[in-house]
C-alpha cells in the first residue's frame, strides 16, 4: 500500500526535514518531495540526519512498517534499515550528552555506509 503525499501535509509544511527524511516520504508516497525525486537515495549521514528520520517516524508511526521499502533505494539504506533498532538505541543513549554530540552513532552510521560500499563491516 502506497501512502498519499497528503498524509504528510503537516510535516511538509512545518516539519524538520532533510534529504534522508525527504527520501523516506518520496519513497513511500511515490511522489517527489521538494527537490527530491521518488528515487532520491539520500540516507542519514550523521546523527542529525538520523534524528530527523526518527522524528518523522515518531510523527507518522505507520512509517515504521514501511521502512523496509528503503532497503532497495541504496546499499546504504539497506544497511541502515537492517540496523535501525541498534541505531535508535545508540541515539537514545547519546542524546542526553551535555555536549550534544553522538560520536558512537556517528561512527556506526559511517561504518554502515562503508560496509555498503566495500562489503566489509568495520568497528563492531
Amino acid at each position: 500500500m502506497t501512502l498519499r503525499i497528503e498524509n504528510f501535509a503537516e510535516w511538509l509544511a512545518c516539519g524538520e526535514r532533510g534529504e534522508s527524511s525527504n527520501a523516506i516520504v518520496a519513497r513511500v508516497t511515490g511522489m517527489p518531495v521538494g527537490n527530491y525525486g521518488v528515487r532520491s537515495t539520500g540516507y542519514p549521514h550523521d546523527p542529525s540526519d538520523f534524528r530527523r528520520c526518527m522524528q518523522l517516524i515518531k510523527q507518522y508511526p505507520v512509517l515504521r512498517s514501511k521502512l523496509h521499502q528503503m532497503r532497495d533505494v541504496s546499499a546504504q539504506w539497506m544497511q541502515i534499515v537492517d540496523h535501525w533498532d541498534e541505531l535508535e538505541a545508540l541515539y537514545e543513549t547519546e542524546r542526553q550528552r551535555a555536549d550534544g554530540k553522538a560520536p558512537l552513532l556517528y561512527k556506526r552510521l559511517r561504518d554502515l555506509a562503508d560496509k555498503a560500499v566495500t562489503g566489509d563491516e568495520r568497528g563492531y
